[in-house]
């Protein structure tokens, strides 16, 4: 699954010097998105997430959960044709498109050394719509200093990599209870028949339901009971949402701005 995550066509390393010009105007259509299938998501975000998207989780140990997107690779029912997103909440995965953060090993270290001198850097998608020498925001300064609009972004993405850290690791929790099974996942059609997805993962609530005080009071303590329960309502969508029916939310008309408050996923 990871070819319908991968959003950057031309992923480049944000450099002050190559990229002097650069400006950066938020509010674009979601075309770029218009045929991903899933989109990772964080857990700070797994409530707002579950009120119009089914949460699932791949087949891939280590990965973060999903939002459904869609019936069939390489459409997604949230983006009309007009690049309208068609909920009321888009998933962080594409808001901070085009930036992600990356980690790369510092120049000059080998073996050992290597693995303590990991950094940190922004890569930008040079195919996005977002990104030109005319239009919005500058990132850097004429001397090569981050604007205001870049740091906000160098910011957020750190926030976003924080927790990002944080949601595998409440994964992980519920793959160490044994509680994440494969299971196909059926969405319902208004129209015709039924789709079933294969290659995901659900979180099996009898063995939940089962689990000693102890297990459940860990689980609570950390998060990764609320996330469960967070996926356990999405589940609703996969019979009563856009992918049912593409006409059952109001659209949003941009991407929007990069600025968030804090790690509150509601403000973002």
């Amino acid at each position: 699954m990871s070819d319908t995550l991968d959003l950057f066509k031309q992923p480049r390393a944000l450099d002050s010097a190559a990229h002097r010009q650069l400006r950066y105007a938020a509010s674009q259509p979601y075309h770029f998105a218009a045929q991903q299938l899933f989109a990772p998501i964080v857990s700070g975000e797994a409530d707002m997430v579950a009120r119009e998207y089914a949460i699932v989780f791949s087949d891939q140990s280590g990965s973060l959960p999903l939002a459904l997107l869609g019936r069939a690779r390489g459409h997604n029912a949230y983006v009309r044709d007009s690049g309208h997103w068609m909920a009321r909440y888009v998933p962080a995965h594409f808001r901070r498109y085009p930036f992600v953060m990356s980690e790369v090993t510092a120049p000059g270290t080998e073996g050992a050394e290597a693995a303590s001198a990991i950094e940190h850097i922004v890569v930008i998608d040079a195919d996005a719509p977002h990104l030109s020498a005319d239009q919005g925001e500058r990132l850097f300064t004429d001397d090569g200093q981050p604007t205001a609009v870049l740091q906000n972004v160098q910011r957020v993405l750190a926030m976003m990599e924080q927790d990002s850290q944080r949601t595998l690791a409440l994964v992980a929790q519920l793959e160490a209870a044994d509680l994440l099974v494969a299971r196909q996942v059926v969405v319902a059609s208004k129209q015709g028949q039924p789709v079933g997805l294969t290659g995901l993962r659900v979180v099996d609530f009898e063995r939940l339901n089962a689990l000693g005080d102890a297990s459940l009071a860990a689980l609570q303590r950390s998060g990764a009971l609320d996330l469960a329960y967070a996926h356990r309502v999405s589940l609703a969508n996969l019979q009563d949402s856009v992918l049912v029916d593409n006409e059952a939310a109001a659209p949003s008309t941009s991407s929007g701005s990069i600025s968030f408050d804090g790690i509150d996923w509601s403000k973002f």
